[in-house]
């Protein structure tokens, strides 16, 4: 996050297996697949809590903590991600300009969820069909839908 931008965070924990959370899409013949999930989180304590939270989703999430570790990956390289879920305000950059730099490298969109303690750092109306924003703290089932929902409507284009 930006120096004296902070978030503050609340957790509520599941009283249920999150293993139940359905998170999966279908592909065209109906039968459910798992999404590779690129995560970049630069808060320590909350990157390793998603990426146990969607991978418990049945998806192979690949986490990271700011903009030069992604850009340095070879996911992006090898266009390997199908949804991303991106930290707004990175310690090392922006999330949005992050997530550009990314559909540049792979040469088409990529779902993502932006996400942000700040709610003025994006401004929704300036966000492409297939992305959508998640303001800190949120509930996991409230990613869970909204990864589905990207990933549904990138598979219907």
């Amino acid at each position: 996050s930006t120096p004296g931008m902070g978030a503050a965070f609340r957790m509520d924990l599941p009283l249920c297996d999150p293993r139940g959370i359905e998170a999966n899409v279908r592909d065209a013949d109906g039968e459910s697949r798992s999404l590779k999930v690129l995560l970049v989180e630069d808060h320590a304590l909350l990157r390793p809590m998603l990426a146990e939270a969607i991978a418990s989703g049945g998806h192979e999430v690949s986490s990271f903590e700011g903009v030069q570790e992604v850009l340095d990956c070879r996911l992006i390289r090898e266009d390997s991600v199908d949804v991303c879920v991106i930290d707004v305000n990175l310690g090392d950059g922006n999330g949005v300009d992050l997530s550009a730099e990314i559909e540049s490298a792979v040469g088409h969109s990529v779902p993502t969820v932006f996400s942000t303690g700040n709610p003025d750092s994006v401004v929704v109306r300036d966000l492409m069909p297939w992305q959508a924003l998640m303001r800190k703290p949120f509930e996991i089932e409230s990613l869970m839908r909204t990864i589905r929902k990207l990933a549904t409507q990138a598979e219907t284009k």
